[in-house]
């Protein structure tokens, strides 16, 4: 789930300098991304119930964005949103034990 979750973040980078800078080839490898990290995703239902897979996916993509768009692209995060990204965070060592 993790690799899967990284790969899928870079998908959206890759979308997100694709909306910034224009580049087809941009496009293309972020949709080749997302099928690379929606696969993993699929692999980790062998070993995993849906539900806590799919949650624990989406947290840890949720996370690697708001950490990217903080270092990477300089975004803001109001009180709100880090408290929003440290509650996941306790979420998912929840779901996993």
């Amino acid at each position: 789930m993790i690799v899967g979750s990284v790969i899928e973040a870079f998908a959206d980078i890759f979308f997100k300098l694709w909306n910034d800078k224009g580049g087809n080839y941009l496009v293309i490898a972020g949709i080749v991304l997302y099928l690379i990290g929606t696969g993993c995703w699929v692999t980790s239902l062998k070993y995993e119930t849906f539900t806590k897979s799919g949650v624990v996916f989406l947290l840890l993509n949720i996370i690697l964005l708001s950490l990217t768009g903080l270092f990477f692209f300089k975004d803001e995060l109001s009180t709100i949103n880090k408290i929003g990204i440290l509650v996941g965070i306790a979420s998912i060592i929840m779901i996993e034990m």
